[in-house]
């Protein structure tokens, strides 16, 4: 992705400019992008069109339906094009294999009626996002442009449904009424021809309409990326760049000019002579400005011209009238009390079908006892899917809710020290005293600090880890808010590491005093 060969300007945009933006490119590029839509679904819906010929309602169904298959051809065609990429339409239909395979069975069961398709295809069509990545990606794409590719959905399935129906009833209005075509019988006999013109107007409405929707939903994402990740101001940074390295090689050239100026011997009195420096081949090109004073004869001949120019402005020329046709509303005064014959045909109609929803009508009075079973089943399924769809969400949520255990099994040992109570003297400050006059120091100092550590777990209810060090277990004592005792902690802490990783060894006079205090701490204990 080449940010230098962009074919908009880079710039933050609110998403219904986006939109606007969109449909600009639907028409800009229109020819490959209609095509890599039109082409497969064509194909499509004419051989289901032929084999269910029977049923009609077969063909722009399938179609219908597999629509998010067929927006990946114009997604992929703007996604080059905007680059300034060549893509063409040959090349496009030996790539949608690759494009339609690609997870294809999520978009059309789970998210087929997706509200924002055509905001979120580019994650699959172009970022090739799955799973966890892709609900990630969503949504922070989501988090400002949630509302408009839902009310694009909503817009562009209005304008299928204007077009097919204003097909519908220009063709029936265009229709002379001494013909013996009656497009009534459209409604009333489900003739086959009438059904076929319904199936190609259905098909239709939906070709014109998906690239706009598709180009448009593919705008909001690159308004979203270009806030997201500034396209604008590294596209900015790199003009500065560029332009920095053009104007090193300008003011080389001004003053190659400058010089020579300054040596030419001859001297411009009436006219003065500029050097104009192109950007692309860097050469100098001189042009020659007038700049004395007007002459008669000039004065003369401008004079001349305007007498000419008002003579063209109020000629016949400019002075023409056109008689010029087209649709009005009638007024009151110039209608008629009857109404066209057609108007009280679509009446009939509309009555008739009313009428022949009687069946539905009695088909809920019989279900009426099961409908609540069927609601319940509903519901049922509903959370069932709900369940399966957001399983880990769920797992996770009850994970941070559980309750902790109780408490966990107290380690016996920790940095290599024994800290289970019947390894322990009954008299520690006099053990360790002892040890330290039989010349086994590292013995009386480890004594001392395991001795404590195990007290501070079985007596105080600490919780410490196999994997906790020496520090953190001075710090989860800190947490506790027991002054005195989180300072004997970290003084028989530092004296047990100096001992055992330094090989410091504490003086006499310093162990004889944890000895005392430890004697005030936990002697009625």
């Amino acid at each position: 992705m080449n940010l230098n060969l962009i074919s908009i300007k880079a710039r933050i945009r609110s998403p219904w400019e986006a939109i606007d933006l969109g449909f600009v490119m639907a028409r800009q590029w229109w020819k490959p992008v209609f095509l890599s839509w039109f082409i497969p679904s064509f194909s499509l819906f004419l051989i289901l069109s032929i084999i269910f010929y029977q049923y009609s309602w077969v063909a722009y169904t399938v179609v219908w339906w597999l629509k998010p298959l067929w927006d990946r051809g114009p997604l992929y065609v703007a996604s080059r094009r905007l680059f300034g990429e060549k893509v063409s339409v040959r090349e496009v239909l030996f790539k949608l294999p690759s494009l339609y395979k690609t997870d294809w069975l999520l978009w059309l069961t789970i998210r087929r009626f997706s509200i924002t398709r055509s905001f979120m295809m580019p994650l699959t069509v172009l970022e090739q996002l799955k799973g966890p990545e892709r609900a990630a990606r969503q949504a922070v794409l989501d988090r400002q442009h949630s509302s408009a590719p839902s009310w694009l959905t909503i817009a562009s399935i209005h304008f299928e449904i204007i077009i097919l129906f204003g097909g519908l009833m220009f063709a029936f209005m265009m229709t002379p009424e001494t013909s013996d075509i009656n497009l009534i019988d459209f409604f009333e006999n489900q003739n086959f021809v009438y059904l076929l013109l319904y199936n190609i107007t259905t098909y239709l409405s939906m070709a014109i309409v998906a690239p706009f929707y598709v180009l448009a939903g593919f705008s909001l994402y690159v308004s979203r990326r270009i806030s997201l990740e500034a396209w604008d101001i590294e596209i900015r940074f790199r003009h500065l760049a560029s332009s920095l390295n053009r104007s090193s090689r300008s003011v080389a050239n001004t003053l190659l000019l400058l010089l020579i100026c300054v040596c030419s011997p001859f001297s411009v009195p009436s006219h003065l002579e500029a050097a104009e420096l192109s950007s692309n081949d860097n050469t100098a090109t001189y042009k020659t400005v007038d700049i004395s004073e007007s002459s008669p004869e000039k004065t003369s001949e401008a004079m001349m011209a305007k007498t000419q120019i008002i003579e063209i402005l109020n000629g016949d020329k400019f002075h023409q009238l056109k008689m010029v046709s087209g649709w009005r509303l009638k007024d009151a005064a110039e209608t008629s009390d009857e109404t066209p014959d057609w108007i009280n045909d679509v009446i009939n109609v509309i009555k008739d079908l009313i009428n022949s929803l009687e069946w539905l009508a009695n088909f809920f009075i019989h279900i009426s006892p099961f409908i609540e079973y069927i609601i319940w089943g509903s519901v049922i399924t509903l959370i069932v899917f709900v369940a399966l769809y957001y399983r880990r969400t769920i797992h996770r949520f009850v994970q941070q809710t559980k309750t902790q255990s109780p408490r966990k099994s107290a380690p016996t040992a920790m940095f290599g020290l024994d800290l289970r109570q019947e390894s322990l003297p009954d008299d520690i400050p006099a053990s360790v005293r002892r040890l330290w006059e039989e010349e086994n120091q590292r013995e009386a100092v480890g004594l001392l600090y395991r001795a404590l550590l195990s007290t501070l777990i079985h007596q105080h209810g600490f919780s410490f880890s196999d994997g906790n060090t020496e520090g953190e277990c001075a710090s989860i004592v800190r947490q506790r808010g027991i002054e005195q005792l989180s300072h004997y902690m970290q003084r028989i802490t530092r004296c047990w590491q100096q001992l055992a990783y330094g090989h410091l060894l504490p003086e006499f006079k310093q162990v004889d005093s944890l000895c005392d205090e430890w004697e005030l701490l936990f002697s009625h204990e």
